[in-house]
């Protein structure tokens, strides 16, 4: 009974390492033209990221890397960015707090 008890400890401590990836681990590498990005979040679809230079958020289709679409971001610095099921949130270096409603309407190209 001992060692089936130590198996089974020994199992729970090691199984989960074997079966899921390390910290770090790469499971896609996504290229993309945009090259200053200060921001990255999910939206269950696409990817939306800010770009420094250009003072944008943008839409990127996550099997290609293209860009799909963009929004002039509403402070001089986009970074930080969040998605909340709704709003995708960014934050400037000043720690103000804007927020972005994602609707085909608002967006620009």
């Amino acid at each position: 009974m001992k060692r089936f008890t130590a198996f089974l400890l020994i199992l729970t401590i090691l199984l989960p390492g074997l079966v899921m990836g390390a910290p770090g681990d790469i499971d896609k590498k996504i290229i993309t033209s945009l090259s200053h990005l200060t921001g990255i979040t999910w939206d269950g679809q696409h990817y939306w990221v800010a770009d420094r230079k250009t003072d944008k958020f943008y839409e990127v289709d996550p099997a290609t890397g293209t860009t799909t679409d963009s929004i002039v971001s509403p402070g001089y610095f986009p970074s930080g960015l969040a998605w909340d099921g709704k709003l995708i949130w960014n934050t400037d270096p000043e720690s103000k707090k804007y927020t972005l409603q994602i609707r085909k309407a608002e967006k620009q190209s």
